[in-house]
């Protein structure tokens, strides 16, 4: 990914990408994630435009809704969970970090004012406060019950498409793992940011 210049209008900062998939190996975030969740003030909406898709399998994007993730869990799960804090880290997909590099609430305030879960395998770290055998069993069991195919929102890309999403209530994926030797796949990412800080940096 190339980061452009980024743009402040009033309050709010906006920051655009190049995200660039490639068949030989480069891929973008294959993992599920909301955007920017490892900074102090996390990504608010996500803007993505398709400037170049390959033929065939075009590397869909996949959602699911944490409002909806949250309101199934069952009791003892959800007690578990909002007990803590979830550390976040930028390179948590890789299973090799150690301190995170933000704790955030459990739970993020969406913009119809309802609750939504505030954790991610791409990049929550662990549950701040459980030793790690421990937190990395809960969130196993979390992902496992947030993920269920029934509840993915597939979408296939043409060029010329635009999505825009809350991260605030959703968290998502790129499918690019499977792209063919030479396909290319780019597309421009806009980040707009909460106008405040959610969570401190540590």
């Amino acid at each position: 990914s190339n980061l452009l210049p980024a743009n402040k209008e009033g309050d709010k900062f906006v920051q655009l990408y190049i995200v660039q998939d490639r068949g030989d190996g480069v891929r973008a975030s294959d993992f599920w994630h909301s955007d920017l969740s490892y900074l102090p003030i996390p990504g608010k909406a996500t803007l993505l435009y398709a400037l170049e898709i390959p033929d065939g399998n075009g590397g869909p994007t996949e959602f699911v809704d944490m409002v909806d993730a949250l309101e199934r869990l069952p009791p003892a799960m959800r007690t578990a969970v909002l007990s803590t804090k979830g550390g976040h880290h930028r390179k948590s997909f890789t299973g090799l970090v150690g301190r995170p590099e933000c704790v955030h609430e459990p739970t993020r305030l969406t913009g119809n004012g309802r609750q939504a879960l505030f954790l991610s395998p791409g990049y929550t770290a662990g549950l701040v406060g459980l030793p790690k055998e421990q937190s990395d069993y809960v969130l196993q069991r979390l992902w496992g019950l947030c993920f269920q195919s029934s509840r993915i929102l597939t979408y296939n890309w043409s060029v010329g498409d635009v999505i825009i999403w809350d991260n605030r209530s959703v968290v998502h994926r790129a499918k690019t793992l499977d792209l063919q030797p030479g396909a290319r796949r780019c597309m421009l990412r806009a980040s707009v940011m909460e106008s405040f800080q959610v969570a401190p940096g540590i």
